[in-house]
């Protein structure tokens, strides 16, 4: 009979929101910048036609943050 491994202590629901929270601050696990990531959503929202008011702010967000010289993604 084999010896049995101890199970892996499962994670609160609490803690997985917070290393998510952690790996979006450091890009997401295509480990780009937030900025990356609010054009990439962008762009896939218009190509689904889903092409809103609040989809046109996301997008303005996207060209500021693009256009920051200070600070580029």
């Amino acid at each position: 009979m084999k010896p049995s491994r101890p199970r892996p202590k499962r994670r609160s629901a609490e803690a997985s929101a917070d290393a998510l929270d952690a790996l979006d601050a450091l890009g997401g696990f295509l480990t780009c910048p937030v900025i990356k990531q609010t054009y990439y959503t962008v762009e896939s929202a218009v190509l689904l036609g889903w092409g809103n008011a609040p989809i046109a702010a996301q997008a303005e967000h996207a060209v500021h943050g693009y256009s920051n010289r200070d600070d580029p993604a």
